[in-house]
């Protein structure tokens, strides 16, 4: 879903701790009321059309959001045209204030409490600040929900085991597919031994390692039926 403000980008104003100990908020009578007239807004859009219904459903039932931001400025009054024209192509970057981290936190809390309960929520995004091309301002915000699709299977496996010791199984596993099995058929009965007795020690200390996490996954998630996932009559 996108939100799009048509207004010079507002950076929120962070707190100042004076020297007495007192805590003073800079933000302006102005801002405020900004803020809570774009909270308005943001609301208002969200329940403005039955076409958005899916989108409203996604974002009260979402447990995370990717938040795009789009921070568009209009160019300096004073900048010459040959100057403006640079800065409109995007020749020239938009590297003065505000800061980004304070433009993004006042749009967040425009939308705390309206499209998420919390800023906390939002787990990444694309940021960009540059001069407008039509030399309008604008701050484009898109919101994305991230809904939590894994089926509850998948879940119940991998939260038994973590994505480092599935790495270690893995190179295990390799080690496995490198055992001198062929060699047996045509080696001297001296070298044959010691060829089994390595695959041993290896098939061992495979099982010694892993057995515990395998048999674990096993016995919580079973294999339903008679499926196979892997076939190790394959030629």
């Amino acid at each position: 879903m996108q939100f799009i403000f048509y207004h010079d980008p507002i950076a929120k104003m962070r707190h100042r701790h004076l020297k007495n100990g007192i805590t003073y908020d800079p933000q302006s009578h102005q801002k405020i009321s900004m803020r809570k007239e774009m909270s308005f807004m943001i609301q208002k859009e969200l329940s403005a059309t039955r076409e958005k219904v899916v989108d409203i459903s996604d974002i009260s039932t979402a447990q995370a959001f990717i938040v795009h931001f789009l921070f568009e400025f209009p160019c300096p009054d004073s900048d010459p045209v040959s100057t403006k024209n640079l800065k409109m192509w995007d020749i020239i970057p938009h590297n003065k204030k505000p800061d980004l981290s304070n433009l993004i936190k006042f749009y967040e809390d425009c939308a705390n409490g309206v499209i998420f309960h919390d800023d906390s929520m939002i787990i990444k995004g694309r940021i960009e600040k540059k001069y407008s091309q039509t030399n309008q301002p604008r701050v484009v915000m898109t919101v994305i929900p991230q809904k939590d699709i894994t089926p509850a299977k998948t879940k119940e496996v991998l939260k038994l085991i973590e994505p480092t010791r599935v790495r270690e199984l893995m190179k295990a596993c390799h080690i496995l597919t490198t055992l001198p099995l062929s060699d047996l058929e045509t080696c001297s009965d001296e070298k044959k031994k010691g060829y089994l007795d390595y695959i041993s020690l290896v098939i061992m200390g495979f099982a010694n390692e892993f057995a515990n996490d395998l048999t674990k996954i096993k016995k919580k998630c079973p294999i339903e039926g008679t499926t196979r996932v892997f076939n190790t009559n394959k030629n």
